[in-house]
């Protein structure tokens, strides 16, 4: 299984505090069956201020560390993009680290709400050749009052990663039924653990993966960590098709006529 979102990356955010907070964390990992994991630390939260070029040094120290510890995990680097004015600029003077250095980026949006211009932003990034995966939808609140918003950012270009956590009960029943609506509906491209620690917040994928099995099935629960990860690392294209393919569920509102006809 691959980690598209992990807090690994020690002493730079909420998540790892330290060395050897990362390497519990990875130990756990690989128990659970990980293979790789993109570290992705917050940035532009309004908390976090580290730069680009201290990222990569602090992530260079990672990987030598854990290499040396000598654990079959291989690690990327990325970051946990919070939505903030001048996105864009940001990531086309290359100052935020995308997944792997190639088009995707993990984009964070507002607990709460979801800003008016969002839709506007996504058809920005898509057309400037970036491709936004949203963290953790099934956690906004505005999305947990009607999940058909995410339908609506799907058609100008999101992509959608869920939580195995919310998929398993770990953040409440609204967040886990959101989960499991938007995972129903086709919406959701990637699971990752978005771990913060080795107690509280662990990387353990398996468990959620099972949860979303009996929702979408064996295969297509696989490939949410498989995969579609994997493309995503390469930078490969996204193809219209496969995200916009979305079965019926009784989990959500049906969609408005004029919505169904550009399906």
């Amino acid at each position: 299984m691959i980690d598209l979102h992990c807090h690994l990356l020690p002493g730079v955010d909420d998540g790892a505090k330290d060395l050897e907070e990362s390497l519990a964390m990875a130990r756990l990992a690989v128990n659970d069956g990980i293979r790789a994991i993109v570290a992705t630390p917050h940035v532009r939260n309004g908390l976090y201020h580290h730069t680009r070029e201290e990222l990569e040094e602090r992530f260079i120290r990672l990987k030598e560390y854990l290499q040396v510890q000598g654990l079959p995990l291989t690690l990327y680097l990325g970051a946990d993009i919070h939505l903030s004015p001048g996105l864009i600029q940001h990531l086309e003077r290359q100052e935020l680290p995308s997944i792997n250095n190639r088009r995707y980026l993990l984009l964070e949006l507002p607990s709460f709400a979801l800003p008016s211009a969002l839709q506007e932003i996504l058809f920005k990034l898509r057309a400037k050749g970036f491709i936004p995966v949203v963290t953790h939808p099934e956690r906004n609140g505005a999305i947990q009052k009607n999940p058909e918003q995410a339908v609506e950012l799907s058609r100008f270009g999101a992509l959608f990663q869920v939580t195995a956590m919310s998929l398993t009960g770990e953040f409440g029943g609204k967040v886990r039924d959101c989960a499991a609506a938007l995972l129903e509906k086709g919406l959701v491209q990637v699971l990752a653990t978005d771990a913060h620690s080795p107690r509280n917040r662990p990387p353990f994928l398996a468990a959620g993966v099972r949860a979303a099995e009996k929702l979408i099935g064996k295969e297509a629960a696989l490939r949410l960590v498989t995969d579609h990860p994997e493309r995503i690392l390469a930078g490969a294209p996204w193809p219209d098709q496969e995200f916009q393919k979305k079965p019926e569920s009784s989990r959500l509102k049906k969609l408005p006529f004029f919505a169904r006809l550009l399906r």
